[in-house]
C-alpha cells in the first residue's frame, strides 16, 4: 500500500523522522527529507540509497520560512513529480516557566512548531487536490491532547501542540471532500535528539521515555489504512507514565 509512494518528511534526518523514514523505505516508499542541519541531512540520505531500493532526496529547508517552504516543494515536484503524503515532524523543544523565555525563544517556538506545520500543508495541499488525494500527518505531542500539572513548566511549549491538535482538527472536514487524510499522532516524550539539542540533557535512556522505533511504527500502521479507513487521532503513552 505504501509502495512507490511520495512521501514528505519535515524533520527527517534524525529522530523520530529518520526513524519513519527507514521504516517506509523498507515498504518501498520514495522519500523526500527535509532537514535544516546538511551534515545529517546527507548521512540518512546516504544510509537509506545503501540498505534500500528506493529512491531518496534530502532538501535543506527552515519549514518556519515559508519562501523556503515554497521553493523546496517546487524542487520536490521537479525530482518525483509527486506528493502522496505529508508528514509534519519537525519540532524543537524549551521548558522552563514562561518568565524564564524570551522573546525571541517564543517566537521561533511558534514559528517552528506551529507555523511550519501550517507552511507545509497550505503549500502541499493544492498539489494532494490535483492528484485527487493524499495523506497529511501531523506528529503533535501528548501535551496537545490534555493539560496536565506536571507540564505547567512548559506552557508555551504546550501551546504550540495545543494550536496543531486546533489546526488539525479544522483542517480535517474540509480537506476530506477532496480525498485527503488528515491525521494526528500525540506521542508523549521519546528517545530523540529534542531534549538534548534544547540543553536539557536528559539522556536517551530515561524510563519515562519510548523508543522512537515502536511510535514510527505506529505511524506506518496509520498510513497504511484501507483508502476508505482514517485514524484521525492516536495517542500514544508510555505505560505507567502520563
Amino acid at each position: 500500500m505504501l509502495k512507490d509512494k511520495v512521501v514528505l518528511i519535515t524533520g527527517g534526518s534524525k529522530g523520530l523522522g529518520k526513524a519513519v523514514a527507514l521504516k517506509l523505505a523498507e515498504k518501498g516508499a520514495n522519500l523526500a527529507l527535509l532537514a535544516r542541519g546538511e551534515e545529517e541531512l546527507k548521512k540518512t540520505v546516504a544510509e537509506i540509497r545503501q540498505k534500500f531500493q528506493t529512491k531518496v532526496e534530502g532538501y535543506i529547508c527552515d519549514v518556519s520560512r515559508p519562501e523556503q517552504v515554497q521553493d523546496t516543494i517546487k524542487n520536490i515536484i521537479k525530482d518525483f513529480t509527486r506528493i502522496d503524503i505529508l508528514i509534519n515532524n519537525t519540532g524543537i523543544w524549551w521548558e522552563g516557566n514562561l518568565e524564564e523565555h524570551s522573546d525571541k525563544k517564543l517566537r521561533e517556538l511558534f514559528e517552528t512548531n506551529t507555523l511550519g506545520y501550517i507552511y507545509m500543508v497550505k503549500y502541499v495541499t493544492p498539489i494532494m487536490k490535483k492528484q485527487k488525494g493524499g495523506q497529511i500527518l501531523n506528529v503533535a505531542s501528548v501535551v496537545g491532547a490534555d493539560i496536565e500539572d506536571e507540564w505547567s513548566e512548559f506552557a508555551p511549549y504546550t501551546a504550540t501542540k495545543h494550536a496543531i491538535r486546533a489546526f488539525t482538527e479544522s483542517i480535517r472536514k474540509e480537506y476530506a471532500k477532496d480525498n485527503i487524510k488528515v491525521m494526528a499522532i500525540y506521542p508523549s516524550g521519546m528517545d530523540t535528539e529534542i531534549f538534548e539539542s534544547a540543553g536539557f540533557h536528559y539522556g536517551k535512556n530515561a524510563e519515562w521515555m519510548m523508543k522512537k522505533e515502536k511510535v514510527a511504527d505506529i505511524i506506518v500502521c496509520m498510513l497504511s489504512q484501507p483508502a476508505d479507513v482514517v485514524l484521525n487521532h492516536i495517542e500514544v503513552r508510555k505505560l505507567g507514565y502520563l
